[in-house]
């Protein structure tokens, strides 16, 4: 299995490249990453880019709506003293 920082610039590779195929494909493979890495605020930032390149404005906006929310969740580490 690849690392998902790996397969995410491959997908965002393709994304630019902007056939419906490859569009297809990313979605897909997205859909894939999200379940693997829920908290990863990317994944549903491209997913609303691809939505809005379908014109389906409003689930571009749940998509987009999500990535802030993931962001906003996120809790970084405590520092780790005496290193």
């Amino acid at each position: 299995m690849y690392h998902s920082s790996v397969v995410f610039t491959i997908l965002t590779l393709l994304f630019v490249t902007s056939s419906l195929f490859h569009n297809v494909l990313v979605g897909h493979r997205l859909l894939t990453l999200m379940s693997m890495e829920p908290g990863n605020e990317k994944v549903y930032f491209n997913l609303g880019m691809l939505s809005m390149d379908d014109q389906k404005f409003e689930e571009a906006k749940q998509w987009f709506d999500k990535a802030i929310e993931v962001l906003l969740s996120f809790t970084p580490s405590p520092p780790i003293d005496n290193i």
